[in-house]
């Protein structure tokens, strides 16, 4: 009875950090503002870019600039500018139809991307 109990336990353990961890790692919302070849002058690109959301009254703190590699969900090979995380599509949308962010970037789309743990 007591190494049944145990067992539930242990059981009952993993099964809690499992889901804790998928919670971790899960899917959020991005809003992709550019994406540049993963070279100098891509990156400097998507730096300039960044810089116009900051000089038009965008916190640069909602604004990443990474390479694409590092998000599972996005295409290989890119510098991105985006903004994000958002925890549902909903949030990220009414970030995107913000005036501000149609003038910048007319091209702005939303994904769902994780960042990779690795």
């Amino acid at each position: 009875m007591r190494l049944l109990k145990s067992t539930i336990l242990i059981s009952l353990f993993l099964f809690s950090f499992s889901f804790n961890l998928q919670a971790e790692s899960a899917n959020e919302w991005y809003v992709i503002l550019g994406s540049f070849p993963l070279n100098d002058k891509g990156l400097n690109a998507a730096n300039q870019l960044r810089e116009k959301f900051n000089t038009s009254g965008f916190n640069q703190d909602e604004l990443i600039v990474g390479e694409s590699n590092f998000y599972q969900g996005l295409a290989k090979g890119l510098y991105v500018v985006m903004a994000g995380a958002f925890q549902t599509q909903q949030q990220a949308k009414q970030w995107m139809n913000q005036e501000a962010v149609k003038k910048i970037s007319r091209g702005a789309y939303i994904k769902q991307a994780r960042a990779r743990q690795d």
